[in-house]
Protein backbone atom coordinates (compact mmCIF):
# COMPACT_ATOMS: atom_id res chain seq x y z
CA UNK A 1 0.00 0.00 0.00
CA UNK A 2 3.09 2.59 0.60
CA UNK A 3 3.44 2.71 -3.52
CA UNK A 4 -0.26 3.60 -3.36
CA UNK A 5 -0.16 6.80 -1.18
CA UNK A 6 3.11 7.41 -3.06
CA UNK A 7 0.94 7.50 -5.66
CA UNK A 8 -1.71 9.55 -4.58
CA UNK A 9 0.46 12.30 -2.66
CA UNK A 10 2.38 13.01 -6.20
CA UNK A 11 -0.94 13.47 -8.03
CA UNK A 12 -2.02 15.72 -5.08
CA UNK A 13 -5.10 14.13 -3.78
CA UNK A 14 -5.97 15.85 -0.29
CA UNK A 15 -4.12 14.16 2.98
CA UNK A 16 -6.43 15.38 5.36
CA UNK A 17 -9.64 14.03 4.22
CA UNK A 18 -11.64 10.98 4.62
CA UNK A 19 -11.47 10.49 0.41
CA UNK A 20 -7.80 9.46 0.54
CA UNK A 21 -8.24 6.76 3.29
CA UNK A 22 -11.57 5.43 0.53
CA UNK A 23 -9.04 5.91 -1.99
CA UNK A 24 -6.41 2.98 -0.27
CA UNK A 25 -9.77 1.02 0.41
CA UNK A 26 -10.61 1.17 -3.14
CA UNK A 27 -7.73 -0.02 -5.18
CA UNK A 28 -6.87 -3.24 -2.52
CA UNK A 29 -10.89 -3.93 -3.25
CA UNK A 30 -10.91 -3.59 -7.18
CA UNK A 31 -7.44 -5.60 -7.14
CA UNK A 32 -9.11 -8.56 -5.44
CA UNK A 33 -12.34 -8.30 -7.80
CA UNK A 34 -11.36 -7.10 -11.61
CA UNK A 35 -14.95 -7.17 -12.65
CA UNK A 36 -15.54 -4.45 -9.99
CA UNK A 37 -17.90 -2.04 -9.89
CA UNK A 38 -17.81 1.35 -8.84
CA UNK A 39 -20.76 1.36 -6.49
CA UNK A 40 -19.88 -1.81 -5.09
CA UNK A 41 -17.06 -0.14 -4.24
CA UNK A 42 -18.48 2.24 -2.73
CA UNK A 43 -20.66 0.00 -0.48
CA UNK A 44 -18.03 -1.87 0.64
CA UNK A 45 -16.43 1.12 1.72
CA UNK A 46 -19.35 2.55 3.63
CA UNK A 47 -20.31 -0.80 5.14
CA UNK A 48 -15.84 -0.80 6.46
CA UNK A 49 -15.90 2.82 7.60
CA UNK A 50 -19.49 2.72 9.38
CA UNK A 51 -20.97 5.50 6.48
CA UNK A 52 -22.89 5.63 3.53
CA UNK A 53 -22.84 5.33 -0.63
CA UNK A 54 -22.98 8.71 -1.08
CA UNK A 55 -20.78 10.00 1.90
CA UNK A 56 -17.88 8.07 0.22
CA UNK A 57 -18.57 9.24 -3.15
CA UNK A 58 -18.52 12.62 -2.07
CA UNK A 59 -15.41 11.72 -0.13
CA UNK A 60 -13.63 10.43 -2.70
CA UNK A 61 -14.56 12.96 -5.24
CA UNK A 62 -13.32 16.06 -3.14
CA UNK A 63 -10.19 14.20 -2.68
CA UNK A 64 -9.10 14.35 -5.56
CA UNK A 65 -10.51 17.63 -7.11
CA UNK A 66 -7.26 19.31 -6.50
CA UNK A 67 -5.28 16.43 -8.36
CA UNK A 68 -2.94 17.01 -11.54
CA UNK A 69 -4.55 13.19 -12.39
CA UNK A 70 -6.96 13.97 -15.69
CA UNK A 71 -3.97 16.74 -16.57
CA UNK A 72 -1.51 13.90 -17.00
CA UNK A 73 -3.85 12.00 -18.70
CA UNK A 74 -5.11 15.20 -20.59
CA UNK A 75 -8.05 15.36 -19.91
CA UNK A 76 -10.92 18.08 -18.66
CA UNK A 77 -12.09 15.89 -15.69
CA UNK A 78 -12.48 12.43 -14.34
CA UNK A 79 -15.08 10.31 -13.12
CA UNK A 80 -13.97 8.62 -9.54
CA UNK A 81 -14.17 5.04 -11.78
CA UNK A 82 -11.86 6.49 -14.01
CA UNK A 83 -9.67 7.52 -11.48
CA UNK A 84 -9.72 3.84 -10.36
CA UNK A 85 -8.68 2.26 -12.73
CA UNK A 86 -5.77 4.81 -13.40
CA UNK A 87 -4.81 4.60 -9.99
CA UNK A 88 -4.16 0.48 -10.56
CA UNK A 89 -2.47 1.00 -13.71
CA UNK A 90 -0.18 3.61 -11.96
CA UNK A 91 0.36 1.55 -8.91
CA UNK A 92 1.04 -1.69 -11.79
CA UNK A 93 4.10 0.59 -12.77
CA UNK A 94 5.67 1.10 -10.01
Amino acid sequence: MKKLEDILIKYNFNLASKGFNYWLTAVEIAKKNPMWRIGNIYEEIANTFDTNYKQVEKRMKESRLNSNLAEKYKRKSLRNSEVLRLLIIEERRM
